[in-house]
């Protein structure tokens, strides 16, 4: 049904994990800043803005670019 199909969407929005530039830092084991020019470069999805200083990457996203650089790497 079409509320089921609104609940499970807002679900899914209320439940998206987000990370801040030094989560990813540590996740990678690089500089926040090498975190922004990745993501510059296109190497990382663009972040969320939230609020006017405040940006985070989806985790899901981030992950779907970790499958995909593995995935290449075969």
């Amino acid at each position: 049904s079409l509320l089921r199909i609104a609940l499970d969407a807002t679900w899914r929005k209320l439940m998206t994990l987000y990370l801040r530039d030094t989560d990813l830092a540590k996740r990678y084991s690089v500089s926040r800043s090498t975190v922004w020019r990745w993501t510059r470069e296109g190497l990382l999805p663009n972040p969320v803005q939230l609020s006017h200083a405040c940006s985070r990457w989806r985790l899901d996203e981030i992950e779907a670019c970790d499958a995909e650089r593995d995935s290449g790497k075969s």
